[in-house]
């Protein structure tokens, strides 16, 4: 069947109409049913192209009745009619179609932009993105550059952070929450490590950050990738050992010879330590450091008195002791050295007398004991095995017999007894020496006695030793 044309020419304008119904203007071949070519599609002609369509005020749509769907129309004013019936939607000028029942905006007004770029919005239905292999980017400067739900999460694109909870992270991951709540969560969907901040009955109600397992698994802190410490559930620590069998267990690494074993507590110089004695009381009993230079005498306090040395000490609650070394003899120190010259008064027989040592050779070392001069005693200051040493001259006996040298110490005591030689020519003199092992406690005293039964005699020439031992 030929295809047959109408040509109709109207000044410059001409129309074509085929018999396959299609109409074509300034075009011998209309695509459409309506083809409409401008008469000058390039150039600077100064011609209007385009097309008109039907031009109406907003009262004049509003009174239409029979309306096609799909009609068109250009809506030039509003100021007659109103926004009911079918016009509703007509309140601004611009094109319009009919839906069936009311004029609908062919574009929205203003713009005529609606998307995101220039207009709020609502989403009336579920929509997604299929990117494909196609990458999906925000780019921005902005603190809360993006965010979802308010402070739900927000990404400060100013300074490369990512906020939970706040529009202003701190942190390149800043997770904010009320107080006793839980941040993050990591799980396989049986272990579950969590963070947590605020109080908790299993740390006496107090404010802390918390971070550990809220499943009933242990943790583990690696390096390398190895797990090198491990939280039990039941709260025993293990250090290189993954099933600690006590409070803290630390397994050595044998063979590892470049590896040194072992556990180094605190360090302090003795003088470090006495600036801490307020720190130390009833609830720092059985603390344990290592004393790197012991204390002088004149430098100790009721708490750091056996401080004297290096080693190892533990605190009792009241003051500090030292560990003996194990293996090794205990510490002995001669505590105190004296002796006294001849003295012309005479001591009836049957009384006992105190002995002094004014000569004092070896001065009473504070951290063990104190010698007091006017008592003739020593006081103990630490608990220990005491040595005592004395002898004594007894001059101007009248009569043989016996004489005794008496060492006391705190409720305990020793004697030594001898007896003048018969045949001796009057005035005789004796002597009496006695060594004594005592085991003293601090604020126990030491004094030594000397007494003759049958006669009178005086006192001669005298020594004291007192020697102290650590006792292991």
């Amino acid at each position: 069947m030929k295809k047959r044309k109408l040509l109709l020419s109207v000044g410059a304008f001409f129309f074509t109409v085929t018999i396959s119904s299609q109409v074509g203007i300034n075009t011998t071949n209309p695509a459409v049913t309506l083809d409409i070519t401008a008469q000058n599609a390039t150039g600077n002609f100064k011609n209007a192209d385009g097309l008109l369509i039907p031009r109406v005020d907003r009262g004049r749509a509003q009174n239409m009745t029979g309306i096609p769907i799909s009609t068109l129309i250009y809506v030039n004013g509003i100021v007659t009619g109103d926004t009911t019936g079918n016009a509703v939607n007509i309140d601004a000028v611009g094109y319009y179609y009919y839906s069936g029942t009311v004029w609908e905006k062919l574009i929205t007004p203003a713009s005529a932009n609606t998307n995101i770029y220039v207009t709020d919005g609502n989403l009336n239905e579920n929509r997604k993105v299929i990117q494909g292999n196609k990458t999906l980017a925000f780019s921005g400067t902005a603190i809360n550059a993006f965010s979802i739900g308010g402070a739900t999460f927000s990404v400060d694109a100013a300074n490369d952070r990512v906020g939970m909870g706040t529009i202003a992270p701190q942190t390149k991951l800043d997770i904010t929450t009320s107080t006793k709540a839980y941040g993050f969560q990591h799980t396989d969907g049986t272990v579950k490590l969590r963070s947590f901040v605020g109080k908790g009955s299993t740390n006496g109600d107090t404010d802390a950050g918390w971070l550990g397992t809220q499943s009933n698994h242990p943790l583990d802190f690696m390096t390398s990738d190895t797990a090198k410490m491990r939280i039990e559930t039941n709260g025993n620590v293990g250090i290189n050992i993954s099933t600690p069998h006590a409070t803290l267990e630390v397994a050595s690494a044998p063979g590892n010879s470049s590896k040194a074993d072992g556990i180094i507590p605190p360090r302090l110089k003795g003088t470090e330590l006495k600036t801490k004695d307020g720190a130390y009381g009833i609830d720092q009993t059985g603390a344990i450091i290592y004393v790197t230079e012991g204390l002088a005498a004149a430098a100790i306090t009721a708490k750091t008195k056996n401080v004297t040395v290096p080693g190892y000490y533990y605190f009792n609650g009241t003051e500090w002791m030292r560990f003996n070394d194990v293996g090794a003899a205990p510490l002995t120190k001669v505590a105190f050295n004296g002796m006294g010259s001849a003295e012309s008064a005479m001591i009836a027989g049957g009384m006992y007398k105190k002995l002094s040592f004014p000569v004092t050779n070896i001065t009473a070392d504070a951290q063990i004991g104190t010698w007091n001069s006017v008592t003739s005693e020593m006081t103990v200051s630490k608990k220990g095995v005491y040595t005592i040493t004395a002898s004594l001259v007894y001059q101007n006996v009248a009569t043989t017999g016996g004489a005794t040298l008496i060492v006391r110490g705190g409720s305990d005591s020793d004697s030594s007894s001898s007896v003048a030689v018969a045949g001796s020519v009057a005035p005789y003199t004796q002597r009496n020496n006695i060594t004594s092992i005592m085991v003293l406690n601090a604020g126990e005293k030491i004094w030594i006695e000397g007494v003759r039964n049958n006669s009178g005699w005086s006192v001669g020439k005298r020594s004291l030793n007192i020697t102290f031992s650590e006792i292991n």
